[in-house]
């Protein structure tokens, strides 16, 4: 299917045509149907913006394909530099109390206890009250 003058039209038709091929493309390459959504979206966005560009190709399937293929690496390369940030901020260990932190620190997980000691009793109070748990 070759570009025209309305962009919309073809790409719509485009759109109909091979968005679920790209998307199971995608899902295969990736391993997530939801990502694999995500790229071909894009490849659509992009399509959309570069529309004068593809006028001269006669079919531009091989395209779509590896720009899928290729956005999908890029996900990749997103996904794994958060893992690593993500390993990285696990192994630095916070730094150490100081006193006064500590004391405040203890200070506070004594009223979040006292706090949750309270609502256990008040939900008991409240299950009695009604006679159980509706189900």
């Amino acid at each position: 299917m070759r570009p025209s003058a309305e962009p919309a039209d073809d790409l719509a038709g485009l759109f109909r045509a091979h968005h679920l091929e790209l998307v199971r493309l995608a899902a295969f390459v990736i391993g997530d149907v939801a990502a694999g959504e995500d790229v071909v979206q894009d490849l659509f966005v992009r399509l959309h913006q570069r529309w004068d560009n593809l006028a001269g190709q006669r079919d531009p399937l091989p395209y779509r394909r590896t720009a899928v293929v290729n956005g999908c690496r890029s996900a990749f390369s997103r996904r794994a530099g958060l893992l690593r940030r993500q390993a990285a901020a696990a192994a630095d260990p916070p730094p150490p109390l100081t006193a006064e932190e500590s004391v405040l620190l203890s200070e506070d997980r004594r009223k979040l206890l006292a706090a949750l000691a309270a609502l256990a009793a008040l939900a008991g109070a409240l299950i009695h009250h009604t006679g159980g748990i509706a189900g």
